[in-house]
C-alpha cells in the first residue's frame, strides 16, 4: 500500500448474465419439485386422513338409507375429533335411534296383531252365537206356528163337537 496503486477488475456483463440464467434454472426446478414433493404427500396424507374416512361414512349413510341399521361404525371413525368423528358419532345415534324406533314398532305390530286375532275370535264367537240364537228363534217360531195350527184344529174340532153335541 505504500504505492498507492488501485487494482481492478473488469467482467463481461454477458458472463454475469448466463451465470445468473443458470442458477435461476436451478432454483426454479428445486422450487418445482419441492411443491410437486409436497403435493404428492399432501395427496397421500389426505388420501388416508380424509378421503377414505369419507367413503366409509357415506357407505354406512347408503347402508342405512337401505333400512339396514345393523351396520358397523369402525372405531377410528368414532375416536376421530374432526368433523369425520362428529359425522360418525351422528350416524352411530341415528342407528341407536332407529334400531329402538324399530323394535318399538316391532312390539306394537305384536300387540295389534294378538288384539286383531282376540277380535276375530270374538267375531267369530258372536256370530256363532247369532246363529245359534237365529236357530233357536226360528225353533221357538215354527212351535208357535205349530201351535197356532194345533189351536185352529182344535178350535174347529170344539165346534164341530158342538155342533155334535147340539144336534143330540
Amino acid at each position: 500500500e505504500p504505492w498507492n496503486w488501485i487494482i481492478g477488475t473488469g467482467v463481461y456483463v454477458n458472463d454475469v448474465n448466463e451465470i445468473s440464467a443458470q442458477r435461476t434454472k436451478i432454483n426454479v426446478i428445486f422450487v418445482l419439485a419441492i411443491i410437486g414433493i409436497s403435493m404428492l404427500v399432501s395427496f397421500i396424507f389426505a388420501e388416508k386422513s380424509v378421503i377414505k374416512p369419507i367413503e366409509q361414512v357415506k357407505e354406512i349413510g347408503s347402508c342405512m338409507a337401505q333400512g339396514d341399521f345393523s351396520c358397523n361404525i369402525p372405531n377410528d371413525i368414532l375416536k376421530r375429533n374432526d368433523e369425520i368423528g362428529q359425522l360418525g358419532d351422528v350416524f352411530l345415534h341415528i342407528k341407536d335411534s332407529m334400531a329402538s324406533i324399530l323394535t318399538k314398532a316391532q312390539d306394537s305390530s305384536e300387540k295389534v296383531s294378538s288384539a286383531s286375532d282376540e277380535l276375530s275370535s270374538s267375531a267369530e264367537e258372536t256370530t256363532q252365537a247369532t246363529n245359534n240364537m237365529s236357530l233357536a228363534i226360528q225353533q221357538v217360531a215354527d212351535s208357535m206356528e205349530a201351535q197356532i195350527q194345533n189351536s185352529t184344529e182344535n178350535s174347529r174340532a170344539m165346534e164341530e163337537m158342538a155342533i155334535g153335541v147340539g144336534r143330540v
